[in-house]
């Protein structure tokens, strides 16, 4: 649910540390790879929830996600998940950490968000990197002329 909501690339996600999340000011602090820009994102109330909940399974831990045997998550880790999960669910289609990436950036396009803000979201420097989500949405053709 992070990786999707938030945008996060496999490394971020896995390199997600308790000290980026206020439990109590429903917010999380995204640290970019590959030189994004460093962004506060508002958490909702059902993230809160389950992040709770992994508070409490893991209360000394530095990081989000840990094994069962008491280490954080891999990037391997999170990929075998994922595929396990795509499995059950029964998709038809290959599944892959950064296609949840891929599907914050078109969703939010798709929901009108403007090519600024929704750069500003995914932690991109360049509007170019955003293009590719908005170059495909009808939404943001929404307000240019009404009856």
């Amino acid at each position: 649910m992070l990786a999707y909501r938030h945008g996060l690339r496999a490394t971020e996600l896995v390199g997600l540390q308790w000290s980026q999340i206020d439990l109590k000011g429903a917010t999380i602090v995204i640290r970019r790879a590959k030189g994004g820009m460093t962004t506060e994102h508002p958490l909702r109330s059902i993230e809160l929830r389950l992040l709770g909940k992994l508070r409490k399974e893991s209360p000394e831990s530095a990081y989000v996600l840990m094994s069962e045997r008491g280490t954080p998550w891999s990037t391997s880790n999170f990929r075998k998940v994922l595929q396990r999960l795509a499995t059950v669910a029964k998709l038809p289609l290959s599944v892959n950490p950064h296609a949840l990436r891929h599907a914050c950036g078109f969703k939010l396009a798709a929901d009108g968000v403007d090519t600024r803000g929704l750069s500003h979201y995914l932690g991109h420097r360049s509007l170019q990197s955003t293009e590719r989500y908005t170059a495909q949405s009808a939404a943001r053709f929404k307000d240019f002329f009404r009856d």
